[in-house]
C-alpha cells in the first residue's frame, strides 16, 4: 500500500510532479491503474477462497 501511496503522490498535480515530464505522469498514472486492477482482482480471489461455513 505504501507503493501505491508513493505513485499517487508522484502523479499528483504539482510538486514533484511538476518537475517530471509529462510522459513520465503518465506512466505513473497507468501504473495506478494497473495496480488497481491488481488488486481489484486479488480481492475477488480472496473472496472465492474464503471458507464458507
Amino acid at each position: 500500500m505504501r507503493s501505491v501511496t508513493a505513485l499517487r503522490a508522484l502523479a499528483a498535480p504539482g510538486p514533484p510532479a511538476a518537475d517530471l515530464p509529462a510522459t513520465a505522469a503518465d506512466v505513473v498514472a497507468r501504473a495506478l491503474d494497473a495496480v488497481a486492477r491488481v488488486d481489484e482482482a486479488t480481492v475477488a480471489v480472496m473472496r472465492e477462497r474464503r471458507p464458507r461455513s
